[in-house]
């Protein structure tokens, strides 16, 4: 049997088996923009994203935080638990999701994302693969999440994207076309 810890994970699963399109257009923006101000905008984004944890983290411990906008939609749940890494023995592959939130006995696993800007549903990309891959892998323990969700927090507000059991099967099964070329090309190295 193959160990847990050596599964590989959702993110990177996903960053190998990036649709060619998808990776072709970021390598056009960093060409387009120069790769010192790419990279620059990178560091922003990977520093807003610790900030933004740094706030749940916060939160979660009963710390006031800075974000009136996150801070009011956190109020909205119970934290249930937080960054925990997760399994699926049945796909052998596993992930470390952001919180799982309680609202009324409903469970909603939540995945936060920062932007500089508003995003359109088209633009989540993979963020619903990679939710429903953390719901499925936790589902196999068990425990019945009822609510995929995606909390993107921008500078000065919160957008929420809700998935249904629907739209999480539909999203999972695409990653699991995604595990599979990932599998294929692994044996193929």
């Amino acid at each position: 049997m193959i160990d847990q810890k050596s599964y590989p994970s959702v993110t990177k699963i996903l960053s190998q088996t990036k649709p060619k399109e998808d990776a072709e257009a970021l390598e056009n923006w960093r060409n387009r923009i120069g790769i010192e101000e790419a990279d620059k905008i990178s560091k922003q984004s990977l520093d807003r994203g610790i900030m933004y944890d740094k706030f749940v983290e916060d939160y979660s411990k009963g710390i006031d935080i800075p974000h009136s906008a996150l801070k009011s939609h956190l109020d909205n749940y119970t934290i249930v638990s937080r960054e925990k890494e997760v399994y699926s023995n049945l796909y052998k592959y596993k992930g470390r999701y952001d919180c799982i939130f309680d609202r009324n006995g409903i469970l909603v696993l939540n995945d936060f994302k920062g932007s500089a800007k508003k995003k359109s549903r088209y633009w989540l990309k993979d963020y619903p693969l990679q939710i429903s891959a953390y719901i499925k892998a936790i589902e196999e323990s068990g425990v019945c999440i009822n609510w995929g969700m995606i909390s993107v927090i921008l500078p000065n507000s919160i957008q929420v994207f809700t998935f249904d059991h629907c739209e999480i099967d539909y999203y999972f099964s695409k990653f699991i076309d995604r595990l599979n070329q990932y599998n294929y090309e692994s044996a193929s190295r």
